[in-house]
């Protein structure tokens, strides 16, 4: 919020006009520094060996900043290490205040506040007035620790807790001034436990911007619940905050000892821990917290605890509370991939779970009996690391083993973080021990299941990725059986949809949604395919193996009276004759649903018949489709897809015709609807112009030869989208095909035209095509501008304005073509008939010249041009040729 005057010596130990400039300070980092157009004269610059001298003159007035000479002045000041803006560091800036006019500087407030709450009016700025660089008379007995009054002296030294928060402090023999900022618009907690590096037992100060004014207060940390921070009365002296671009600092100074705590300044370490709260002016469940080890006298700190937690403990349950990065008493790794930390106490557990992998990390409790599989009826807490860095935790109902039968419960989650590093993915979280959905036992050996993966959302583990174990969490007694030792996966590296088992209805390892009306699950093992298919549709839906529809195998079913209906086609051709039964059916296990818009069908197939093997390794093409009937019948352009996937590993993508079509659109558009019938409007009606050279015959060619180079590429992907030729079944597909091979037609019977018959001469060639070349460019205009609506009829998505677009355009170019034609037929009307003059004679005029004479030789001569164009020109002696040309026509 400050301007200020920043300047050094340039190159040449002088101060040239970029080095002695005044800025706007918007952030508290370089990218925040903004230069201003206050315009400085007389500056100057010197160094010598110790100091650097900076001199200007700056108007009072300016628009970016006027200063009031009689007012007192807070002044902010720096010094830097190098010729350029960078960072000043922590010790070498500072505030102040200072009237010019008296020419005479006043000290910050020495008195305490009245109390906690004091304003962030610049009155109430820290005694502690950071200083650029310690007086001459400083006197240290520590870093960190001045002899007298903390007046003036600056913050000496600073601790980076976190990557988001930062404190800073100075102390003397009495008492200690601290400055905290942290990356949060809500509150921002600092403190420290005599004891241990947890939050239960901890002094803090917790300080927010609220409503303007400093909410600064000492607070008692009795346990990990809002209701367990209470404030304490300990006096804090010229509390200081403020917010700005992101982040809020808080001042403070507080005694060196109080009756809740006494600083650590003989150069003991001290226990920090440090907090930030969401944005708002409440004291919440923190965002972001930590702890760490800091020595307040000399400003050395460490990440790593001095001595071990002193809990309470009866093996992993503890008294007190729980939850701290560092208060997991216990710890079990299972195998060398997976490890876990926990502590517990009568009513919360808190964990910590790190795996090998940069995904999700899971920790389950089975309920099914011990001799059935664990992870159907599982409770699990499942989580992972955003791109953002929030940590995403939350506990789940493993009600199969596919993923739209994992759902969540209403189990609160407490103090969740998430860490992404070196590979390994880390979870911390704190849950009831006891609630409604499942109670964690004490004393009690229980199963549990753990895996991962490096997907950052709900997706199928790998069988070498889980595990089983039991353990008993009081105890910290813990077992692997043999059976759930590390494995290697079947075969390959990834084949996370395969098991080494019978298939199982209803539950799938992968699961893939090529569009949002279509998603299908599957597991596979060393004989068959277990799927299901979810449409949004109350008709059938389809699964085929191919690149194709036709000579693809499909399974296609739908529900009727709660009977499922499906079957396995060979699809022999595109209409609903050509779909025949493979009998008998290789598929069993058949179960259909309908809900909700929603049918859903499963089945298990072989991998291998006679009409179909699929493969359990490698990519394989599919089709899909679905349809409102409950019967075999054709389905919508638009509600049919293709896409590869891989049935092993569960890696799959869509083949889209989506940019093809685009593509397609946009060249046949401008093609068909915009270039051609242009061309043609120029052709009919571009004689008019009062212009000596044929104009309009080179505009012609020129649009309808480019026309003709959009129309290509538009055709090509057309064959694209539509490679088994079902889209020329209907109109669209019809009339387009029609228009390429008229508009082909038109293109060269323009550059093949025949001669113009001499004066007084007949040529029927020439007559014939003068009858068909206009004619023929108005009936491909009028069919391209129909066949538009048709392509937008079979697209379901397309929004409504490129239907009120194209109609516009069609209005526009019909309504200049009558206009245009009235325009001509009353310049015909106003003209005299010659004598002897012939139709040519006539339409060879320009309009406006008045030289009446010879004509026919005008036309003539025009002619002669427009054949010197069209065969390339170049040549003495010259044949007269008629003058259409181009894809349209006019």
């Amino acid at each position: 919020g400050s301007f200020a005057v920043i300047g050094w010596c340039g190159a040449d130990g002088d101060a040239s006009p970029t080095s002695i400039r005044e800025y706007e300070l918007t952030l508290t980092d370089l990218s925040g520094i903004l230069p201003t157009d206050t315009q400085l004269s007389d500056t100057f610059c010197q160094e010598t060996a110790t100091s650097t001298i900076v001199r200007y003159t700056r108007p009072l007035s300016a628009p970016a900043y006027t200063i009031d000479v009689a007012a007192t002045l807070n002044v902010v000041y720096a010094t830097g290490p190098v010729d350029a803006l960078a960072y000043h560091g922590p010790t070498t800036r500072g505030i102040g205040s200072l009237t010019l006019s008296e020419s005479s500087d006043t000290s910050a407030p020495t008195a305490a506040p009245t109390g906690n709450g004091a304003s962030t009016a610049p009155s109430s700025a820290p005694s502690l007035a950071p200083s650029s660089t310690p007086t001459t008379n400083l006197v240290r007995s520590t870093p960190c620790t001045v002899v007298g009054s903390l007046e003036d002296v600056g913050y000496l030294c600073e601790y980076e807790a976190a990557s988001y928060l930062t404190a800073r402090w100075t102390l003397n023999d009495t008492h200690g001034s601290f400055e905290v900022t942290a990356e949060t618009t809500g509150y921002v907690a600092f403190g420290f436990n005599p004891n241990e590096r947890r939050m239960v037992g901890t002094t803090a100060v917790i300080g927010l911007c609220s409503g303007g004014s400093a909410d600064i207060q000492e607070y008692s940390l009795t346990q990990q619940d809002p209701a367990g921070v209470n404030a304490i009365d300990t006096e804090l002296f010229n509390t200081f905050c403020q917010e700005s671009a992101g982040t809020t600092t808080i001042r403070y100074t507080r005694a060196i000892s109080s009756p809740s705590l006494t600083l650590q300044t003989s150069g003991e370490p001290s226990n920090a821990i440090f907090a930030v709260g969401p944005p708002g002016d409440a004291l919440v469940y923190h965002t972001k917290r930590g702890t760490g080890v800091v020595n307040l006298a000399n400003g050395d700190e460490t990440s790593a605890p001095t001595q071990a937690p002193t809990f309470v403990t009866q093996q992993c349950l503890v008294e007190g509370a729980v939850g701290g990065s560092n208060d997991y008493v216990c710890s079990f790794s299972p195998r060398d991939d997976y490890r876990m930390r926990w502590s517990l106490n009568e009513t919360y557990a808190a964990f910590e779970l790190t795996a090998d992998a940069q995904g999700w990390v899971g920790l389950g409790f089975p309920s099914a009996p011990e001799n059935e599989p664990p992870m159907i009826g599982s409770h699990a807490v499942i989580g992972w690391c955003e791109d953002s860095g929030a940590a995403s935790i939350e506990e789940y109902f493993l009600g199969g083993k596919s993923v739209p039968l994992i759902t969540p419960t209403s189990t609160p989650l407490f103090n969740r973080e998430c860490q992404e590093i070196n590979g390994t993915t880390t979870i911390r979280y704190v849950r009831p021990r006891i609630s409604d959905i499942f109670t964690l036992p004490l004393n009690i050996t229980s199963r549990i299941i753990y895996a991962h993966s490096d997907a950052d959302r709900l997706q199928a583990h790998s069988n070498a990725n889980r595990a089983v174990a039991t353990l008993n969490f009081e105890e910290g007694i813990r077992t692997i059986p043999p059976s759930t030792a590390p494995t290697t996966a079947p075969t390959g590296n990834n084949r996370v949809c395969a098991v080494d088992e019978p298939l199982k209805p209803g539950e799938y390892l992968c699961e893939f949604e090529p569009r949002g009306s279509f998603r299908m699950a599957w597991t596979i093992n060393a004989t068959a395919i277990s799927v299901e298919i979810r449409a949004g549709t109350n008709g059938w839906a389809s699964l085929g193996f191919g690149g194709e529809m036709v000579g693809s195998i499909a399974q296609l079913g739908w529900c009727s009276d709660g009977v499922a209906n499906i079957e396995e086609y060979l699809l022999a051709d595109r209409a609903t004759s050509g779909i025949n039964l493979q009998e008998p059916s290789p598929l069993s296990d058949r179960f259909c649903q309908e809900e909700g818009g929603t049918t859903t069908i499963r089945y298990i197939r072989p991998l291998q018949t006679e009409s179909l093997t699929i493969s359990p390794d490698g990519d394989t093409n599919i089709i899909y489709a679905l349809n409102g009937d409950d019967s075999i019948s054709q389905h919508s352009q638009t509600n049919r897809g293709l896409a590869r996937v891989n049935f092993a590993t569960g890696d799959a993508s869509t083949i889209d015709e989506t940019d093809y079509v685009i593509a397609h659109s946009a060249c046949m558009w401008v093609a068909f609807a915009g270039l051609m019938p242009i061309g043609a409007l120029l052709a009919r009606y571009g004689k008019m112009l009062p212009i000596k050279t044929p104009l309009w015959f080179y505009a012609h060619i020129t649009v309808q030869t480019l026309a003709v180079i959009m129309m290509i590429p538009g055709f090509v992907l057309a064959l694209k989208v539509d490679d088994d030729g079902e889209r020329f079944e209907e109109n669209h597909g019809r009339i387009g095909l029609a228009l390429f091979i008229l508009g082909g037609t038109q293109f060269l019977g323009g550059v093949l035209r025949p001669h113009k018959a001499a004066e007084g001469e007949f040529s029927l060639i020439r007559t014939i095509w003068e009858l068909g070349h206009g004619p023929l460019g108005l009936a491909i205009s009028i069919m391209a501008f129909i066949n538009v609506f048709y392509g937008l009829e079979l697209d379901d998505d397309s929004k409504e304005i490129w239907w009120t677009l194209h109609t516009a355009w069609v209005i526009i170019i019909g309504g200049l073509a009558i206009i245009l034609e009235g325009v001509k037929t009353t310049l015909r009307l106003r003209k005299k008939p010659e004598k002897k003059s012939t139709q040519d004679d006539v339409e060879g005029q320009v309009p406006g010249d008045d030289r009446q004479q010879a004509p026919g030789r005008r036309r003539e001569e025009e002619e002669k041009k427009m054949d010197t164009l069209g065969s390339g020109g170049g040549t003495t002696t010259l044949t007269r040729r008629g003058a259409g040309a181009g894809a349209a026509g006019g």
